[in-house]
């Protein structure tokens, strides 16, 4: 799913993330990876995840760089429902055999525009590479330009655009 939204897409993110918690309860190891493209946004997306989590006894773990590998390590090793990291520590930890996606249902690219313009491309591709193949991908950006569109053939099958235009208000 592609989905462009006129909103900060941690809010239009936030919104996905209840219906996502059903799946999420069901699984024994980490079933969903939501990557963004720096630490203050997957801060956000943690703190709504653990707030909804509060009611659904849903784990949630942020990894990103500037913070020990280590605490990364003993973190996933609980086995957190859902992993909301950067491209590049997500990455690390799948390298390391510490964040095991062979049962990962859900894959997201928040800020995908953000993460696809900073250079970010060959870590998101290099993660959906390793995916398996049944893996639902979903791109969410406030922004879709065409470039970013174009690159979504090469992370998708199939892909289904939801895109909302700007409302003009009188």
């Amino acid at each position: 799913m592609v989905s462009s939204v006129r909103l900060l897409s941690s809010s239009v993110l936030s919104c996905r993330l209840s219906r996502a918690m059903t799946l999420l309860r069901r699984r024994s190891l980490v079933p969903a990876i939501i990557l963004a493209p720096s630490r203050e946004p997957v801060q956000q997306i943690q703190k709504v995840v653990i707030t909804i989590g509060d009611f659904t006894n849903i784990k949630c773990y942020a990894c990103f760089g500037g913070t020990p590998a280590r605490d990364d390590i003993k973190a996933l090793q609980d086995r957190p429902q859902l992993v909301v990291g950067t491209p590049g520590r997500v990455y690390d930890m799948i390298q390391r055999r510490v964040l095991r996606i062979d049962s990962i249902k859900m894959f997201v690219l928040d800020e995908a525009d953000e993460m696809l313009s900073r250079g970010l491309t060959k870590h998101v591709y290099d993660i959906f590479e390793l995916l398996p193949q049944s893996t639902q991908v979903v791109f969410l950006s406030a922004i879709m330009p065409q470039d970013v569109l174009d690159v979504t053939t090469k992370f998708m099958r199939d892909p289904i655009r939801i895109l909302v235009k700007k409302r003009l208000y009188a």
